[in-house]
């Protein structure tokens, strides 16, 4: 049986490892995609996506507000009734 220290050592040693081999992968992929027409292409047209996703839910959430807002000043002047308290 190992002693406390020796197995916290034992975890930190095997966690440096992971890391630093994370790490070299990581460095290859970028080194790859640089080279490699296919992985540009590839990552610019996911970014793309991601990019059109968010912005299209930004416009999504503008334009709902903006329609809400509409309708509130629209039922506190009177020109459309909202059917509360009719029952």
């Amino acid at each position: 049986m190992t002693s406390p220290d020796i197995q916290k050592d034992l975890v930190a040693a095997c966690a440096c490892e992971i890391t630093q081999e994370t790490n070299k992968r990581q460095l290859a992929l970028v080194a790859c995609a640089k080279t490699q027409k296919l992985v540009i292409g590839f990552f610019a047209k996911v970014n793309m996506i991601v990019n059109l996703i968010q912005s299209t839910n930004k416009r999504q959430e503008l334009l709902w507000n903006k329609q809400i807002a509409q309708l509130d000043k629209l039922i506190e002047e009177g020109e459309i009734e909202s059917n509360n308290g009719m029952n």
